[in-house]
């Protein structure tokens, strides 16, 4: 028997990557090890669990002290949505950050690359310094 289902969300995510990233996640062969950011499948199902918390409790407490105040309080919160959630953003994260990096010296050396990313950072280096976006704001674009 086939699962149909693992194999759709395995290509889909295969070639979103390529195509939006020029990166590859999944080699799409039977027993390969799964991808880390395979984990943002995750994130959907999480936070649905937290729908009385995203609607009436969190909207107020993003609002309080800075980030690493909340990241504390995530760390020590009794639930585990939340620090599921958390660790499924950090990997997403750490992805996406070693992506950005491996494009940029990539264009840096060759920039030959035809992926979307690739696209927006080439037009973002050529553009003038005032209306150039900081890596920062390229990378959220990614994520």
């Amino acid at each position: 028997m086939i699962d149909i289902l693992h194999w759709i969300s395995r290509a889909a995510l295969e070639i979103i990557g390529q195509s939006a990233l020029g990166y590859s996640f999944d080699p799409l062969v039977e027993g390969a090890k799964p991808h880390p950011f395979g984990a943002a499948k995750e994130f959907s199902p999480a936070t649905d669990d937290l729908l009385f918390l995203r609607e009436y409790l969190l909207q107020n407490l993003i609002k309080i002290g800075p980030p690493y105040f909340r990241r504390f309080i995530i760390d020590h919160c009794p639930w585990k949505n939340p620090r599921r959630i958390r660790d499924v953003i950090d990997t997403m994260d750490r992805v996406t950050t070693h992506i950005f990096e491996e494009k940029k010296r990539a264009l840096a050396s060759v920039p030959t690359e035809k992926d979307l990313i690739a696209i927006l950072m080439k037009a973002n280096m050529n553009t003038n310094e005032e209306d150039r976006l900081p890596d920062k704001e390229v990378l959220a674009q990614m994520s």
